[in-house]
């Protein structure tokens, strides 16, 4: 699992103490401080990891509202549509998201700047004010979402805490799997979509996460999902066929190959007999054709992980 942590700087002590948490459990964040590598781009570090993340853990702060590179963050991951889904979202008390006044003043603050660049560019010639034509365009991008990125995070159920005092993860670990308890450990069981459709991926996450209480992550192709299958534990797999860089049934050779005896359930617009069973040759335990009744997959999936007997 894969956690990116968004957060200011000036708020670095309340996140060493949400770091040292998850490190206690067994998870470590992505975090800048540790995994920023020396010379590499910023900003192409942020977006990449705010991309491929399973979560974003965000610490909302009055300093993170005001920070460009937050909103930088934020902007990126508003270009997912259910990123709600991914984001595990920490308010501080003095953010005062709440109110409807604050949010204003944050809006209000953003047109400021926005407008300052306006100025900058309005007063240098063309070829000096490029560098600054980007940045013009970034904070109209967050003049023009701040506040539905501000409702949307108050629309959660999130943590909210106060700097003075010790933070209480407990419902977010829970979220993610995490017994707090002293008892050993116990993950959710985890199931891997891989399809190089987001929009069907997000939409395929929806309906899983309404009916069951699992892990669900994602890839856009066999490749992506050989690296996930070979790093962490995975309890079933779902997968296209035609998919870029290594198709599905490129997938289902090499877990073979490698010897990752994980259920899997084909979903696939192609009928051929040959393609199906050179999947349930290779180790498939269903496969269903699209356009599908998304029921018929839920039941299937239910019968295995539920009864932990194999899909028929």
């Amino acid at each position: 699992m894969k956690i990116f942590i968004s957060y200011s700087h000036k708020n670095r002590s309340i996140v060493d103490e949400i770091d040292e948490t998850f490190i206690k459990y067994g998870l470590s964040l992505v975090r800048d401080i540790r995994d920023l590598v020396y010379t590499q781009s910023i900003r192409e570090f942020m977006k990449h990891n705010v991309q491929k993340s399973d979560y974003v853990l965000m610490l909302v702060s009055e300093h993170y509202l005001k920070s460009r590179m937050c909103m930088y963050e934020v902007m990126e991951l508003l270009k997912d549509e259910y990123y709600t889904n991914r984001i595990l979202p920490i308010v501080t008390i003095d953010s005062h998201i709440f109110e409807d006044e604050m949010i204003f003043e944050y809006y209000k603050y953003w047109k400021g700047k926005y407008l300052e660049y306006s100025k900058i560019i309005d007063a240098v010639d063309k070829v000096a004010s490029m560098p600054f034509i980007e940045e013009f365009k970034e904070h109209e991008n967050i003049v023009n979402n701040i506040t539905r990125f501000l409702f949307d995070i108050r629309d959660r159920n999130c943590i909210l805490i106060n700097e003075k005092e010790k933070i209480n993860l407990e419902k977010l670990l829970n979220k993610l799997g995490i017994s707090t308890s002293n008892e050993k450990i116990t993950p959710k069981k985890t199931i891997l979509l891989v399809d190089d459709n987001i929009e069907y991926r997000n939409l395929l996450k929806i309906h899983l996460n309404n009916v069951f209480d699992y892990k669900i992550i994602d890839a856009s192709n066999g490749l992506e999902a050989l690296e996930i299958v070979a790093s962490m534990d995975i309890d079933l797999v779902i997968t296209d066929i035609i998919m870029p860089v290594l198709d599905g049934i490129g997938l289902l050779e090499e877990m073979k190959r490698i010897n990752k005896k994980i259920p899997t359930i084909v979903v696939s617009a192609i009928s051929q007999e040959t393609f199906i069973e050179r999947a349930v040759s290779l180790g498939a335990k269903y496969y269903i054709i699209k356009p599908f009744d998304v029921e018929k997959l839920i039941e299937k999936v239910s019968d295995f992980i539920d009864s932990g007997n194999e899909i028929l």
